[in-house]
Order: C-alpha cells, then sequence, then structure tokens
C-alpha cells in the first residue's frame, strides 16, 4: 500500500553555504492517473513552472548585471540610490518584470540601467531563434498563432510584426555570411549535376505583384539514385535560391558555392579556356543554364549539355 504524497517544487537561494531565501513554485498531491493527460505535467502547467522558476532567478541576476561602483564615474563622488525602476525580458516561452535600483549623483549624472541597455535587446536569442525558424517556413500570421499555442498566451513580443522583423533580420544576416562564405574544396568531384528551375512568387507588399525566383541544386551523380519505377531521390545535395532582381548577381555567387561544396574543383588556367578541367558540370536541361546565367549565356554556349569548370565559373560571373 502507497502511501499518500505531496510533491513540492521549491526554489532556494543559497550564499556560502546558508540559505538566504526560499520560494515554494508549486505543490502538488500526488495521485494516481485515471488518464494519459493525467500523467506528468500538462503542458501549460510546465510553462507555468518555469515562469515562475525565472522569476525566481532573473531578479538575482539583474542584480549582478546592474552592480555598480561606489564612486560616480563622471566626478568621482559617492553615488546613491534613486528610486526603483521596471526592466522587461522576454525569455523563450515568458515575459518577465524585473525591479531594479536606480542610482544618482549631485553633478547630474544617473543610471537607470536596462537589460536593453546592456545587451541592446531585451529578447532571449532561442525565441528570436524560434521566430525566425517560424517565419520562413509560414506566415508570419500563422506563426503567431502557432507561438500562442505553445506559449498557452498571446504574448506581444510574439505578434506576427515581431516576428517578420526576426525573420528579415536573421535573413539578411545569413544572407550575408552566405555570400562572404570562402569554401575549401578538400576532395574534388569528377562529375557534377546543375539542376535550375524557377518561378514567380506572390509579393506580400501592398501594391506588389508577383517577383521571379530561381532555385539551383548541385548533386554528385553518385547520389542520384533509383528509389522506385517511378521515384527518384538525391541523398547529398546543395542548394542555392534567390530573387531575380539583383540581375542574377546573387544566385550566381550562391550557385557556384553550392557546388564548390559538392567539389567542383578550381584547377583551371583561366576563366575561358577551351581545355577541359577537373571538373565536369553536366546541366540537367539547356533553359535551366540559360535561366541562370541570363542573357550574355545565349551567345556564349550554344549547346550546355557539357559545362567544364571553367566555363561554369564564366556563365557565373556574367
Amino acid at each position: 500500500m502507497v502511501k499518500k504524497m505531496n510533491f513540492e517544487i521549491i526554489v532556494r537561494q543559497v550564499e556560502s553555504g546558508v540559505t538566504i531565501n526560499e520560494s515554494l513554485i508549486k505543490e502538488i498531491k500526488i495521485n494516481k492517473p485515471k488518464t494519459i493527460r493525467e500523467v506528468g505535467f500538462r503542458h501549460e502547467e510546465q510553462v507555468r513552472i518555469i515562469q515562475n522558476i525565472q522569476d525566481a532567478y532573473l531578479p538575482l541576476q539583474c542584480k549582478l548585471l546592474f552592480d555598480l561602483e561606489d564612486l560616480c564615474p563622471t566626478c568621482g563622488n559617492k553615488i546613491r540610490k534613486n528610486g526603483i525602476h521596471t526592466v522587461s525580458f522576454h525569455s523563450s516561452l515568458s515575459d518577465h518584470k524585473i525591479k531594479a535600483q536606480g542610482y544618482s549623483c549631485g553633478c547630474g549624472w544617473q543610471s537607470k540601467p536596462t537589460i536593453h541597455g546592456e545587451f541592446v535587446t531585451n529578447v532571449h536569442p532561442d525565441l528570436v531563434k524560434i521566430q525566425a525558424t517560424l517565419g520562413a517556413k509560414m506566415p508570419y500570421k500563422d506563426a503567431q498563432l502557432a507561438m500562442a499555442e505553445f506559449n498557452c498566451s498571446n504574448r506581444s513580443v510574439n505578434n506576427h510584426v515581431k516576428i517578420a522583423e526576426a525573420t528579415n533580420k536573421i535573413g539578411g544576416i545569413l544572407h550575408e555570411i552566405k555570400l562572404e562564405e570562402e569554401i575549401t574544396v578538400t576532395k574534388g568531384s569528377e562529375n557534377l549535376y546543375l539542376h535550375v528551375d524557377g518561378g514567380h512568387i506572390r509579393d506580400k507588399k501592398q501594391g506588389k505583384r508577383s517577383f521571379e525566383a530561381i532555385i539551383a541544386t548541385v548533386f554528385k551523380p553518385e547520389s542520384y539514385r533509383k528509389v522506385s519505377e517511378d521515384k527518384n531521390v538525391i541523398d547529398s545535395k546543395h542548394v542555392a535560391s534567390s530573387a531575380l532582381d539583383d540581375h542574377g548577381k546573387t544566385i550566381n555567387i550562391l550557385t557556384l558555392k553550392a557546388a564548390q561544396k559538392e567539389g567542383l574543383s578550381n584547377r583551371v588556367e583561366s576563366l575561358f579556356t577551351e581545355t577541359p578541367s577537373h571538373t565536369t558540370v553536366q546541366a540537367m536541361s539547356h533553359t535551366a543554364v540559360l535561366l541562370l546565367c541570363l542573357p550574355k549565356a545565349n551567345e556564349r554556349l550554344k549547346s550546355p549539355n557539357l559545362l567544364n569548370h571553367s566555363r561554369f565559373i564564366a556563365l557565373c560571373t556574367i
């Protein structure tokens, strides 16, 4: 016969082995589960438990973060306390308000430290990552609804405007990283396949129609295999995609980098040499390569079925 038990979640602040403060986060009577719903904590309960733990933990961190020297940084006189202000912080699951001490000096110097002032943001990177990931995979308003469901509340920091801002900011940073990425080819491939496709995407901006985008896929011949009579798969590949509003500049750079990641050799004498180089790039369609390489490719290469490395680079740098 199992005796009745209570379960307690307690946060305890300990300094030099001595308990300074203790808070009861949650107390629950342990009962035998009658349905699967009663096994463990419900999702909303888990979110609230983490929020309450954060509420006890964050003030202790902020006390250290906002700790100042006793002397004024301007005149060197002793500073004094100057009221309490509220500091906001947005974690991945919850929002928090922390009370912080303000300071001032007779010379006119004042300080009201905040998390935003210390780190240029008061939103945790984990939350920004979730916003950007969802914002890149679904409409912003759908992402807002998904985050409200997961957080069990409608948080202002997760509205569709904030999600759009996070998605665009992270996307811009990743875009610059990809353009400046240095690729070192450690093992060259003798042959590569290049498949290019394009289409039009509706623009979400008011008053604008659609814009043209292109996707280029590069893979080794051995990565392409037949699964069944009507299905083929590519086990390993690198994909580049971009809008064509910059006249193909970005897609050309990214396609070349994708090919280098698949083993495109750089052992060539000149960009326009006629001598075949180490790697041969085979285009999946004539139209696809012309679309990727833009109008001048029409004149330079009449039948782009097999491209050596030098010609591939020439087309990607037009």
